[in-house]
């Protein structure tokens, strides 16, 4: 495992996907071994999607509802074009990290 601090438990990413019911899109949900990003997602469809950067927190650990705002903000055309591609890293990045 990573030891950066900006990680969280890869359960705590399971139950945030079971809560929001797109645990059934994930195959499974490992560390990064990409020093730029914290986790890779495997998908249904056999596609590793890398999410999260290793350098900033997310709303998992910081828990922060102004910065979750800038988040969904900054990054609205990507998450709304994305919204139900499971192929796209910013659909399970959003819905898991944010």
């Amino acid at each position: 495992m990573n030891n950066n601090k900006t990680l969280v438990n890869l359960n705590k990413l399971w139950d945030v996907a079971k809560s929001k019911n797109i645990d059934k899109y994930i195959k499974d949900i490992q560390y990064s071994d990409k020093p730029d990003k914290k986790y890779i997602i495997t998908n249904i469809n056999n596609k590793k999607l890398y999410i999260g950067s290793s350098k900033h927190f997310d709303y998992l650990k910081h828990h922060d509802d102004v910065r979750r705002l800038n988040f969904k903000k900054r990054f609205n055309k990507l998450i709304d074009k994305n919204k139900n591609n499971i192929n796209s890293a910013m659909f399970f990045s959003n819905l898991l990290l944010w």
